[in-house]
């Protein structure tokens, strides 16, 4: 009679759920400060001020896309601009189980194969 009502306890799923809501009003908030200060800013242009923006912005990015375009199938670039790498050279399997493994998957004449290498690799250190 006089103890206090308790909360039923969250589950991981509905804190997860509760905080994914918190974020996404936080985020519709600021997006929506953002848009208020940017009417108040620009609801004194005219009808041809948004016209020349929205060509400046048009041909901006434009120009932007027909670079990054123009740049991708470029074939000869300055040494200075990339970057070459060594080829690493990566070494087979090293233990027995190994080889066993390959030699019940592939067969008899792949793990000899293998163990030709391998001897090869070792031998040219």
């Amino acid at each position: 009679m006089f103890r206090k009502k308790q909360k039923p306890r969250m589950t991981g799923g509905q804190l997860t759920d509760q905080a994914a809501v918190q974020i996404a009003t936080l985020i519709n908030h600021l997006q929506n400060g953002f848009a208020a200060a940017m009417n108040k800013k620009t609801k004194h242009f005219s009808a041809a001020r948004w016209k020349f923006l929205i060509v400046v912005f048009a041909v901006a990015w434009g120009a932007f896309s027909l670079y990054t375009i123009s740049t991708a199938f470029e074939k000869h670039l300055p040494a200075s601009t990339h970057k070459t790498y060594k080829q690493l050279f990566i070494q087979g399997p090293m233990h027995n189980d190994s080889l066993e493994l390959i030699e019940r998957i592939y067969g008899q004449q792949k793990s000899e194969q293998l163990k030709k290498q391998l001897q090869q690799n070792s031998n040219t250190k």
